[in-house]
């Protein structure tokens, strides 16, 4: 991503706390990516507690001198902000379109309209005025003066995470308060954990034009998007919840005034509208009307309708036998017969090498081992090292593994994190260089066993061919540093 910036300090991948930049205390990272291709455009620093307590508390610090400035000094120093940030707006725009995925005029908008909240405010730090309000007797008066109150928190979301930092800052610093932000945590994942607990999922979009949310849309059981005038809070619980008999209040009788996109980029033409097709304008349904999606692609360049060919409906994830028994891949302490391959990883400390049914031994950054888990019995135990590269430990079938029975349901895989980093990745392949997307593991906190589950939309629906498989897991630590975990009873399940 720097190539494509004039000012190639303006990308920064660390936390700014107490006026230097950091990296995580244990060096852990996320990557960011152009929604557009999938790109990783950098690492950033994911900081956790420790790092949060840290910056509060330079935070705190800061504001002892920051609310003893004159409003004129405060005002000044917000409007060479505003300046700053506007001399830098194309290669701000540039930033905010790769890693968020708006158009490049949108961009370059939303930087000159975040920028015009630090104008403004900078102007209002001079006029924070008190009262001189009438007192109970002629003798007295009452002096009412406004001081800053403290640290301030603040969360930007995703969809103007420009404009809606600076809408909150720049009133904070003119008030003399310090300020700790962060960005939202992320959707889907969240959407991922409710549904792997068991709870169905209604996802409710508000927006003022159809997006391309497909990922989402594969984890709902159901789906509402709105966009109203006025009221929206109003209009929508009319629609969404019933009177005391259970019966809706007002009916769903909205429709699509554009068509709904099944791709978020034309990749012929970045400038030119979306050629994918969802649903066609003047579409929408009524409380009487039923219709189950079958999975959709998740690829953001997708032209066609964006449904998965071969995928069978049934609540956004569809498809294959809901009869099928599971299908193991790994229990009673091995892997079963059908991956004759064996235990296997690969490290790019060693150029991507292999380490085959060695316990690790020849991989720098990774070892497993067969052991007795005093609370399950036989078990598959997984170690990185500290400061490790990135490896991962997986199975392989020398044929391929025909899964379309589990179309529509999910790998899943009983979990227990020992210590380290507890951000987990799996994936899975159909002959290398064949293979789905990462897919991040919604582990909870703490030691005990856990199941995990993924549903299979999320491989396949990322270019796995669910009829070729040849690997029953391939897992690793995201952070890859120190982590240590075993596994049990991974299996596949239909719906």
């Amino acid at each position: 991503m720097k190539e494509q910036l004039s000012d190639q300090g303006l990308l920064k991948t660390q936390a700014f706390i107490n006026g230097h930049w950091i990296d995580a205390h244990n060096g852990a990272t996320i990557d960011v990516t152009n929604p557009a291709n999938g790109e990783v455009l950098a690492s950033v620093a994911k900081v956790g507690a420790a790092e949060t307590a840290q910056a509060i508390e330079a935070a705190e610090k800061a504001m002892e001198s920051w609310r003893n400035l004159p409003a004129k000094a405060r005002a000044n120093i917000l409007r060479d902000w505003f300046n700053i940030i506007m001399a830098h707006q194309e290669d701000l725009a540039r930033i905010m379109t790769l890693e968020q995925g708006k158009v490049i005029a949108e961009s370059r908008g939303e930087v000159a309209y975040g920028a015009s909240y630090i104008e403004w405010f900078a102007e209002q730090a001079k006029r924070i005025d008190g009262d001189v309000i009438p007192g109970p007797s002629p003798d007295k008066r009452i002096v009412c003066i406004k001081q800053p109150v403290g640290v301030c928190a603040a969360i930007t979301p995703w969809n103007f995470p420009n404009a809606m930092i600076t809408r909150k800052a720049a009133p904070a610093l003119a008030a003399g308060c310090s300020i700790v932000i962060k960005p939202a945590s992320g959707v889907l994942s969240q959407v991922q954990g409710l549904r792997d607990s068991g709870i169905p999922v209604i996802t409710l979009l508000m927006s003022g034009r159809p997006m391309f949310i497909n990922p989402e849309l594969n984890l709902s059981d159901a789906f509402v998007a709105s966009w109203l005038p006025g009221t929206e809070a109003a209009g929508i619980s009319d629609v969404l919840f019933t009177d005391a008999q259970g019966t809706p209040t007002h009916d769903m009788t909205g429709r699509l005034s554009f068509s709904w996109p099944g791709g978020a980029i034309n990749p012929a033409n970045a400038e030119a509208p979306v050629s994918a097709v969802l649903f066609d304008r003047g579409s929408g349904l009524s409380y009487a009307d039923t219709q189950d999606l079958p999975t959709l692609t998740e690829d953001p360049n997708n032209t066609e309708s964006g449904i998965v060919e071969g995928s069978g409906s049934g609540g956004g994830t569809g498809g294959g036998n809901p009869n099928a028994d599971p299908f193991w891949v790994f229990e009673n302490g091995d892997f079963t017969a059908t991956y004759d391959l064996g235990t296997r990883a690969f490290d790019s400390a060693i150029n991507y090498d292999l380490c085959i049914n060695d316990d690790g031994e020849a991989c720098p950054s990774i070892s497993w081992s067969y052991l007795s888990d005093e609370q399950r019995g036989p078990v598959l135990e997984i170690r990185h090292e500290p400061a490790a590269a990135y490896a991962a430990l997986f199975t392989e079938s020398s044929t391929g593994v025909d899964l379309s029975d589990y179309a529509g349901g999910h790998f899943v895989l009983d979990l227990k994190h020992i210590e380290g980093p507890n951000d987990y990745r799996v994936k899975l392949d159909c002959f290398y260089p064949c293979t789905s997307a990462h897919i991040d593991l919604t582990v909870q906190p703490g030691n005990d066993w856990q199941t995990v589950k993924v549903p299979m939309s999320a491989f396949t629906s990322t270019a796995l061919v669910i009829s070729n498989v040849n690997t029953g897991i391939v897992i690793w630590a995201r952070d890859h540093d120190g982590t240590h975990f075993r596994i049990d009873n991974v299996r596949f399940e239909a719906e």
